[in-house]
């Protein structure tokens, strides 16, 4: 008896491994290629030298050569019209993904107006260090990014350089938070486009008009809820971010 009961021990958790493996191989396929638009917070310093938009698309190619992927729109700027492919991107499988930003970090090599590049810098507050990843995670209700910075690095002209100037030091841009991302699903022939439904606070809880894939942020920058609902309850008093459909609105729950 009590090597039947081993054996049907031992058989549950093999079934039970295996149903792991096969969740965790259907969350790894993920398409990131496409065209996406990007909704985030934003906060520009006093002296930032670009107009820095919440709100933007990035496009994102497969390189089936390199293994890898690229990010050649982003913000604006068209990555493969410069001097390299764009932010290299790896998939981590299980929805996960980051960009190298060892490899780069540049999201715009050449800015006419101000003689600067840009790039992204991510920070941990926990190690207090800069790390070389920017980590994007896909879920039902598409892509979850990282808080990044936005630092510039203006050229600097001197006519006695052999180079005729010198890269700067860098400078502080912008901070960007709250920044998540849903297919950019326009153009399409007939297409209809979502209502995004209203985002109201009843009696301490964010209620929507009708249920929806909806994603609440606290000011931290933590996730507090993740799912299809009308409704998110018993959260603590204070200030969230609710994303519906890619659209971002700030909520106060008293």
């Amino acid at each position: 008896m009590k090597l039947n009961s081993t054996i049907n021990a031992l058989a549950l958790t093999a079934v039970l491994a295996l149903g792991s493996s096969l969740v965790a191989s259907a969350q790894g396929a993920v398409d990131w290629t496409g065209t996406w638009k990007v909704t985030s917070t934003c906060e520009p310093d006093e002296g930032a030298t670009l107009d820095f938009p919440a709100d933007f698309k990035m496009t994102v190619v497969e390189d089936t050569e390199n293994n890898c992927l690229w990010v050649t729109e982003f913000m604006g700027y068209d990555k493969s019209s410069m001097y390299d492919e764009g932010l290299k991107l790896i998939d981590d499988g299980k929805g996960k993904a980051h960009v190298d930003l060892s490899y780069n970090q540049l999201f715009c090599s050449w800015d006419e107006a101000t003689s600067s590049c840009y790039g992204i810098y991510v920070y941990d507050w926990d190690t207090s260090a800069w790390l070389d990843s920017w980590n994007w995670t896909y879920g039902p209700t598409g892509l979850d990014l990282a808080s990044f910075y936005v630092y510039s690095y203006p050229w600097v002209a001197d006519e006695t350089s052999e180079y005729g100037g010198a890269w700067g030091s860098s400078v502080y841009q912008c901070n960007y938070y709250y920044v998540t991302a849903v297919r950019d699903e326009e153009g399409g022939i007939g297409q209809v486009a979502k209502e995004v439904p209203g985002v109201r606070v009843i009696q301490g809880s964010i209620v929507l008009d009708s249920a929806a894939d909806v994603v609440v942020y606290a000011m931290d920058g933590s996730k507090v809820f993740a799912g299809k609902t009308v409704s998110v309850n018993g959260l603590a008093k204070g200030i969230y971010a609710v994303n519906v459909a890619g659209k971002t609105t700030k909520v106060m729950v008293k």
